[in-house]
């Protein structure tokens, strides 16, 4: 076992590790130092590496990063273990827990791609698991199909038909990419885009703080942010906020406007085939569902625009749990 200092740390090398073992954006390096940001006076984020002995050196297979703060610890995307040492978790589960102590935790995310875990940690001595969630992540598993042109062949029809004829309908179509600075000039406009969906939803969003939350993540991990804008001559139409992490492709925050003639299915065509041209691959993360708490008015259009683009479902969870170490 092995402490890592946030500031102390090679980027590239905690970001490559997190990514060969299949972690989402919110495990990067950028995303830690903007949770360190948030937390400043009130929590710590500290960081663990560890390593299996072996005669030749020791051999790193897993680390993880816990967000500390009166007396309770969160893992920040869970536990980060090479493919090959996963039937590993619980060793590495009690491993870190020794190290850390006795304590309140959760585990787990919403972007958290790992199976569940609660009852792997139910077994772990010491550990009495709390309150448990279990839920899917949907994503769109793009190395199923051997081209972009198959894959997007096996959407259905009406998504087809409406990316296909939206450039026809809709005088001016065009997809526009913000970066940098320029991002933080754009965030207005899909704030405003995002605003709209959620009002034709009657879900409550404050257009003033959600912009400042853009912007905020944006500047720090403006490296792996991606905006993308659909405008057009009666002006922007539809967004996409998202990040590239590793070969995964994001899709974090989206909006329209209504009667955009189909420059938003237009828009997540493309950005279905930039994943796949970047990686083959890859995967278009879209979200989280969880059928118990799922609200049809409010969220039957988003599911079904999932499934529309073909979205598997990843069961994941979230729970918490204490730790009380065996007295020696």
């Amino acid at each position: 076992m092995r402490r890592r200092s946030l500031f102390s740390l090679d980027r590239e090398t905690w970001d490559t590790f997190a990514i060969r073992s299949g972690a989402a954006y919110t495990a990067s390096y950028r995303w830690l130092v903007s949770r360190w940001l948030k937390g400043i006076g009130r929590k710590r984020v500290r960081l663990l590496e560890i390593s299996l002995r072996r005669p030749q050196g020791d051999e790193k297979i897993a680390q993880c990063a816990l967000e500390s703060g009166a007396g309770e610890h969160s893992f920040v995307d869970g536990l980060q273990i090479l493919p090959e040492y996963q039937q590993l978790w619980p060793e590495i589960m009690a491993a870190v827990l020794a190290d850390v102590g006795a304590g309140r935790f959760r585990y787990g995310g919403t972007w958290n791609i790992e199976p569940p875990r609660h009852e792997e940690a139910a077994k772990i001595r010491g550990v009495t698991v709390g309150d448990a969630r279990d839920f899917f992540i949907q994503l769109v598993e793009l190395s199923r199909w051997p081209s972009w042109d198959r894959y997007w062949a096996k959407v259905s029809d009406s998504v087809r038909y409406e990316s296909k004829y939206a450039p026809e309908r809709v005088p001016g179509l065009r997809l526009v990419k913000y970066a940098g600075m320029k991002m933080l000039a754009a965030l207005p406009s899909f704030a405003s885009l995002q605003g709209s969906s959620y009002s034709r939803k009657g879900i409550n969003f404050s257009q003033g703080r959600e912009l400042a939350r853009y912007a905020y993540y944006g500047l720090i991990c403006a490296d792996m942010k991606e905006l993308i804008l659909a405008h057009a001559d009666a002006g922007v139409l539809a967004g996409f906020f998202g990040a590239q992490f590793g070969r995964d492709l994001f899709y974090i925050h989206g909006g329209q406007r209504a009667g955009n003639g189909g420059a938003n299915w237009f828009l997540l065509k493309e950005m279905t085939r930039l994943a796949y041209d970047r990686d083959p691959n890859s995967r278009f993360v879209m979200g989280n569902f969880d059928p118990k708490v799922h609200d049809e008015s409010a969220g039957g259009g988003l599911l079904r625009a999932r499934k529309a683009l073909r979205t598997s479902d990843v069961p994941t969870s979230m729970f918490t749990f204490t730790y009380a170490p065996a007295a020696r």
